[in-house]
């Protein structure tokens, strides 16, 4: 009774703060996962937690459009012994082992959920290792742990789609293609579904595909926890043999495990992979770009530059497919993010942090784009390769207007960004973006190699 009495004074005389010192106080929470719970205390805070969440997005919309972008490289191994790489020597003499933090990679999978960023699988860039270790990176404590699983993981792989969906992470497809065989290489593509319980640290396998995937992009449209509806969208079934087809899959919960009820698949428009594929709601999601075989016969690929909504009715059984306008395509003078399967969404902008790639192919294929076919990248604009672009897609019109738009970012580069890399992952976890591993390249000396760095950038800076 005392610590109720004590606990309602004090509570009384938060109450009374100016409001002016209050939203300062509540400016502090994270725009992701505090400010929402806030929001719920009293109409007061309500008020001021939806002004704060306005001011901190508008915030962020002039950060973005100014490319202003401030990036920090996060420790590696415990901060609080300050274990981590300083210089190269200390590189090559600290392993990754050693430290518990995952070794370099690409084309691995990247969650987050209660703190953590959790990073799942991947191969090198050589092809001659391939993952199926979890490692988590604490971004409270900025802390790498690697995690101690039960059950049988996945076989080790890459170019898999990861989702999370509650307490779950799920695994599905991916590819193996080694390069230790001088004679031939071995590929192998997966069709099996695994899912891994956070809380209880375990692995256990679903079921299976109608069709083995990889390169494939994945999404869970359900609002409900104890069923889950896994959309699967573009990818390859085999080398070279691209995918032109949509899988819904339906999982329900039983005895606390998800067992697959059925499937159901859908041709869209085109084949693609490493594309993306964004949530609109729980029946409508949109697909944007990727890329493509130039035909049959050919093994060489072109980027898509097409923009879909993809429309579900209740059932899932019906679907409709409506073309969607890319407005602004000239906006980067032809230069666009080198691959599109990797991007953050903040509210209605998607954001890339890639190497930009002038889209040589309407110069070879003018019939396949609406481009001028004939413009030449300038000197200019084949400039600093060796720092990351900012892309952003507007796509806060998509279901009133049926386009989207590509927003104009300065091309100057802050004073520290990563070294620019391919097939790294991107996440937002709390205020922040993280993005882990690729293949980078070293402007320095030209030569390659695969990357465990960590890095982040605040989306949502404290205001003023």
């Amino acid at each position: 009774l005392l610590y109720t009495i004590k606990f309602e004074k004090s509570m009384a005389g938060f109450a009374h703060l100016p409001e002016e010192l209050l939203e300062c106080i509540l400016s502090h929470l994270s725009v992701i996962s505090e400010l929402q719970c806030a929001a719920q205390v009293c109409s007061l805070w309500r008020k001021l937690c939806i002004s704060i969440f306005r001011k901190k997005f508008d915030a962020f919309n002039l950060q973005s459009k100014q490319g202003k972008f401030v990036w920090r490289r996060c420790p590696k191994g415990d901060p609080k012994t300050n274990l981590h790489f300083i210089s190269r020597n200390i590189r090559s003499r600290t392993s990754a082992s050693q430290l518990n933090i995952p070794s370099p990679r690409i084309m691995h999978g990247v969650a987050f959920h209660n703190e953590t960023i959790y990073i799942y699988g991947g191969e090198t860039s050589s092809r001659t290792s391939f993952f199926n270790d979890m490692f988590g990176f604490n971004v409270l404590e900025q802390k790498w742990t690697k995690i101690s699983v039960q059950g049988v993981p996945p076989t080790p792989r890459s170019a898999f789609s990861l989702t999370q969906f509650g307490d779950n992470l799920i695994v599905t497809g991916g590819f193996i293609l080694s390069r230790i065989s001088s004679i031939r290489p071995i590929d192998q593509f997966y069709d099996d579904i695994h899912i891994y319980n956070i809380t209880e640290s375990i692995w256990y396998k679903v079921g299976n595909l109608e069709k083995m995937r990889s390169s494939h992009q994945s999404l869970n449209l359900s609002s409900k926890s104890d069923s889950l509806k896994l959309v699967l969208s573009g990818g390859m079934h085999q080398l070279f043999q691209m995918s032109d087809t949509i899988e819904v899959c339906h999982l329900n919960l039983v005895d606390g495990k998800y067992i697959k009820h059925c499937s159901q698949s859908f041709t869209c428009p085109y084949t693609r992979r490493d594309h993306t594929l964004t949530k609109i709601d729980e029946f409508r999601f949109l697909i944007y770009g990727g890329l493509t075989r130039v035909d049959d016969e050919s093994n060489k690929f072109f980027h898509r530059i097409d923009a879909w909504l993809i429309e579900f009715n209740s059932s899932y059984k019906e679907v409709k497919f409506i073309s969607i306008t890319v407005n602004n395509m000239d906006v980067y003078n032809g230069m666009y993010p080198l691959s599109v399967s990797d991007c953050v969404r903040v509210k209605d902008s998607l954001i890339y942090f890639q190497r930009y790639n002038y889209i040589k192919e309407c110069l070879q294929y003018p019939h396949l784009f609406e481009l001028d076919s004939e413009r030449k990248p300038t000197g200019d604009e084949m400039y600093r390769q060796d720092f990351y672009h900012t892309f952003i897609l507007d796509i806060s019109d998509v279901l009133i207007n049926h386009s989207i738009s590509w927003l104009l970012v300065p091309k100057n580069p802050p004073k520290f960004t990563p070294r620019n890399s391919l097939f790294h992952r991107t996440i937002v976890a709390g205020d922040s973006i993280y993005l882990f591993g690729g293949y980078v390249l070293d402007p320095r000396t030209k030569q390659a190699a695969d990357s465990n760095d960590l890095y982040k950038v605040d989306v949502f800076r404290q205001m003023s």
